[in-house]
């Protein structure tokens, strides 16, 4: 069991719709969780308390985030020999990716992973066959689509192979 930070965006419905029907025939692990930005990926050997101590310092110096998703990425993850589908955002981008680099600060430092580079995204597709991948992102990059929404807090979550459970939540400063 690791811990997990993630963001689950506000959306509009029919944006939240649209994604959650492109997940539901695409993505294997969509039934455990909703459409999220990860922005701590499995992480062991910290405390909870620890884990979520830091998490909350680093949301409570952080604005709310608006993004804009507007096109996919394709993402291959050696280690799980899959190809990932990935919606990512073109507003917003660089606050996301730096949230995520000050998460990986203090008592997270060293536990990132740097076999690829982070890429805010939301996962909306996943396969052992690289090809099918490529044929979803080039279906959904061959329409125009703007996905609006706004990350406003953090969820802690305990993660093992096959579940979620959240054990905490932190906003991020309003403004």
């Amino acid at each position: 069991m690791s811990l997990i930070a993630l963001s689950y965006p506000e959306l509009t419905p029919e944006d939240f719709a649209w994604i959650e029907n492109v997940r539901e025939a695409h993505e294997k692990n969509y039934s455990i969780v909703r459409p999220h930005f990860t922005l701590v990926f499995g992480t062991e050997g910290i405390s909870q308390d620890d884990f979520t101590d830091h998490v909350g310092n680093i949301a409570r110096k952080t604005h709310i985030i608006r993004f804009v998703l507007r096109s996919t990425v394709i993402v291959t993850d050696k280690s799980e020999a899959l190809t990932f589908v990935l919606l990512v955002p073109e507003e917003g981008h660089s606050k996301i990716a730096r949230l995520h680099d000050r998460l990986y600060t203090g008592i997270l430092e060293g536990n990132q992973r740097l076999d690829m580079p982070y890429i805010p995204h939301v996962t909306v597709g996943n396969s052992p066959n690289p090809q099918e991948c490529v044929n979803l992102a080039n279906r959904l990059n061959d329409k125009e689509f703007a996905v609006e929404g706004t990350i406003s807090s953090i969820d802690i979550a305990l993660y093992e192979e096959g579940g979620i459970d959240c054990v905490g939540n932190v906003e991020l400063t309003h403004q």
